[in-house]
């Protein structure tokens, strides 16, 4: 099935800096973008709003598709790279009886496919069942009986090997009035498409742990809602197997809210996205063995000097490459913006701006990021072609020139 909705338009970068491809230290080059759509281009789909990929195969997430004839239902759609710059749309996933927002929340590993929702459990998708590629439904994952009250069960997901994480910021602990939020870890079942609940990990009071969460092998990242709120790193078999111990809380920011997050090569990269319409926001980057061994150091922060920017409202993390969004998301101030970190000679520092080629005023461009080893994906929620508020999803290739490595140092904090 193909998309119907794809344009190849040249890559935008600016600053001068080692992205543009003028410099020998660079360590990718950007040469074009393929800007995605959802085949119904429909008024406030927010189509962009959530992605994630998996080596040729990307999920975007459009969870108010729907609102506009009357249902909350939303969607999730599945593309599969064919060729160098050909994206195609393989799949609609159909989202499930009873369900709002379909689509908030997205990750992919292998051949699974976890969608979050609003309280209307987690969808799980697996690519051969139905048919090649089909990605059939094989379960909806619901948390085990709550005592009370409010909930956003499904705001963020994880997937990692035979694990998956959920996430509901929300979730109130009586006699709480602010919910401390959860996280519900499921776990696969040998020789089954089956996911049974394994146990939950609750925040502090006010905490609204859940709101974003990050997994690679045995560790997982999760943060909380409120601004200024720890983040939490667990290792699985810290203190037992499969007990999932706390390796650290990281310390709060006045950035703002520690909103989403990504692990790899024993990196953490958190965005702290501030949320109040003033200058601010973020992104801090920890190391394992920095400062000691297994100690997880601070590497590198950044911060914002534009205003309005909602820098760290979306990461994604890939080798020595950083990337954090910048959408402006809710206060117009521009099209939106992804900025990008590389490390060398053991310092992480900017390396590049990266901007739709067709951007326009308040398109979102940076509301959501996913990266693989070639290739770096950018939601931009409320792009306006076709139809207001419709969304896109950028396809960036790039061209790796080799990594710069070092000994990990502390690093300073750097603004954009």
């Amino acid at each position: 099935m193909k998309c119907g909705r794809k344009i190849v338009i040249p890559c935008l970068v600016f600053s001068g800096l080692s992205f543009a491809g003028t410099r020998s230290s660079a360590q990718a080059v950007f040469q074009e973008q393929i800007k995605l759509k959802s085949p119904l281009v429909q008024q406030d789909a927010l189509f962009g709003s959530a992605v994630a990929a998996y080596g040729d195969t990307l999920v975007v997430g459009a969870y108010n598709e729907g609102r506009i004839v009357g249902s909350l239902a939303g969607a999730v759609y599945v593309f599969q790279a064919e060729g160098p710059g050909d994206w195609d749309l393989v799949r609609k996933l159909s989202p499930w009886p009873f369900v709002i927002w379909a689509g908030l929340s997205v990750d992919i590993e292998g051949d699974v496919i976890a969608a979050g929702s609003s309280n209307g459990g987690v969808g799980l998708f697996k690519r051969n069942v139905g048919g090649p590629n089909a990605w059939g439904r094989v379960q909806i994952v619901f948390p085990p009986p709550q005592p009370c009250c409010s909930s956003e069960y499904g705001w963020s997901v994880a997937l990692s090997g035979e694990w998956l994480f959920v996430g509901d910021p929300m979730r109130e602990v009586p006699p709480l009035p602010n919910g401390p939020g959860k996280v519900f870890i499921f776990r696969k079942q040998p020789l089954e498409d089956n996911w049974v609940f394994f146990k939950e990990i609750e925040g502090d009071p006010f905490m609204g742990l859940g709101n974003g969460i990050a997994a690679e092998g045995d560790l997982v990242a999760v943060s909380g809602l409120a601004g200024g709120t720890e983040v939490w790193l667990f290792d699985r078999n810290l203190g037992g197997p499969d007990n999932f111990g706390l390796v650290k809380a990281f310390a709060g920011t006045p950035l703002g809210i520690p909103r989403s997050l990504d692990l790899g090569d024993d990196r953490l990269l958190v965005g702290d996205w501030n949320n109040t319409g003033g200058i601010g926001g973020g992104a801090r980057i920890f190391e394992r063995d920095l400062g000691g061994p297994d100690n997880w150091g601070l590497a590198a922060s950044f911060l914002a000097t534009v205003p309005q920017d909602a820098l760290g409202y979306s990461v994604a993390l890939q080798d020595d490459l950083a990337f954090v969004g910048s959408p402006s998301i809710f206060f117009g101030g521009n099209e939106g913006r992804v900025y990008v970190c590389a490390r060398r000679n053991g310092t992480w520092e900017p390396a590049g701006i990266l901007e739709a080629g067709d951007g326009m005023l308040g398109n979102a461009f940076g509301s959501a990021l996913a990266a693989t080893r070639s290739t770096l994906f950018v939601g931009a929620q409320n792009d306006s072609e076709g139809q207001q508020r419709s969304g896109a999803a950028y396809v960036l290739p790039w061209k790796p020139l080799g990594r710069v490595l070092g000994p990990p140092r502390n690093g300073g904090t750097r603004s954009f």
